[in-house]
């Protein structure tokens, strides 16, 4: 039995078939590999709609805004105030909460002699409750629309959506999957007992001689000169573009972004790209507080909100006789300090050039008596 076993090896070369049967079920399971990326393909997630479950249950009437005067700068012009403070907005397609920082700008002359803290606690107390009733609108709109949750999309590339060209018989876009490398199969070199195995003559195989016949589109060699489809006998066509290459890509679709504000069609898509939803429609800029008109003063502001400044604050006289001066009581958002002239001396010529209230006195018009 056992000698049957040692012949069957020596004469089969079960142990080479044996070792490249190994061989072959490896490339085999490398190259499925290929072919599943190739028929299947990446697999890809996408991501739609906007998360609101954050938003939907915070108190904002108790919501801590917690705003913060980070820095301030100055130059001859103008205050430079960095602040940060509290919110709610979409990062990720997800209401969420998020600490905004913004810069606010201070004209000095606008300003005048009020100080700088008073004011900024106004305006950004101002921006502070903005805040607040652009989230509320928010989370009203929101409310009424329900709880959503972020859609995720799966979709693989590969075979999946490729068009069949019928004309040419390709797929425009596939990448044909790589061939596993040809295994050359080793034989054993030392039998595995001491006795040679028999001679085997190989057949003799005889060459095939080409019968040379007219030449035809066919890609062959028909003539049997070495080439392949020569003398134009094959119509001219335009070289088919390789694999994958087909028509040119199709230009992207604009999206929604700062350049495209007409296909924000909805405040998800507005805030997803950081910019700001109100009036209904996405902007890229903050909205404005309206103007709270109050009594004008002399400041540079338009505080009564009829889009002058400083206007209607009159003027303001001092001083008499050749001292009186009259002046605008604000010039440039600067309240004006009246300061009467300098008194000369008094002559004839029914001016009080001394600013005493009188006019001509003493002596100043007696002709002096003829010699």
């Amino acid at each position: 039995m056992f000698q049957k076993i040692i012949n069957f090896f020596k004469y089969h070369n079960a142990f080479a078939i044996g070792i490249s049967l190994v061989l072959v079920l490896t490339f085999s399971a490398m190259a499925s590999e290929d072919v599943r990326n190739a028929v299947i393909g990446e697999k890809i997630v996408t991501e739609q709609g906007v998360d609101n479950s954050q938003l939907l249950p915070v108190d904002l009437d108790n919501f801590d805004v917690d705003l913060k005067i980070d820095n301030v700068l100055e130059d001859e012009e103008n205050y430079y105030i960095d602040y940060s403070f509290n919110t709610i907005a979409v990062r990720d397609n997800v209401w969420q909460p998020v600490v905004k920082a913004e810069k606010f700008t201070v004209n000095k002359n606008a300003l005048g002699n009020r100080d700088l803290g008073i004011y900024l606690a106004e305006e950004l107390g101002e921006v502070a409750q903005a805040e607040i009733t652009y989230l509320k609108k928010a989370q009203k709109t929101e409310r009424e629309r329900g709880l959503t949750q972020i859609v995720r999309t799966t979709d693989y590339t590969g075979l999946i959506g490729l068009t069949l060209d019928l004309k040419n018989k390709v797929l425009p876009g596939y990448e044909p999957v790589i061939k596993p490398p040809a295994i050359e199969i080793a034989q054993i070199t030392q039998p595995l007992i001491i006795e040679e195995p028999p001679i085997i003559e190989k057949p003799v195989v005889e060459e095939l001689v080409c019968q040379p016949s007219e030449e035809i589109c066919d890609g062959a060699d028909n003539n049997c000169d070495g080439q392949i489809d020569e003398g134009g006998v094959c119509p001219k066509e335009e070289p088919l573009a390789p694999s994958g290459a087909g028509e040119a890509a199709p230009v992207a679709e604009p999206i929604c972004d700062v350049d495209h504000l007409d296909l924000c069609t909805t405040q998800e898509l507005c805030e997803g790209v950081s910019l700001y939803w109100y009036n209904e429609i996405c902007n890229l800029e903050p909205e404005t507080p309206a103007c709270q008109p109050t009594g004008e003063v002399c400041d540079g502001i338009d505080n009564d909100c009829d889009e002058l400044i400083d206007e209607d604050l009159g003027q303001a006289t001092c001083g008499v006789g050749a001292c009186a001066v009259t002046i605008d009581n604000c010039i440039g958002g600067q309240s004006q300090t009246c300061t009467p002239g300098t008194p000369t001396e008094e002559i004839c010529d029914q001016i009080d050039n001394n600013c005493d209230g009188q006019i001509d006195e003493g002596s100043v018009c007696v002709e002096p008596p003829t010699e």
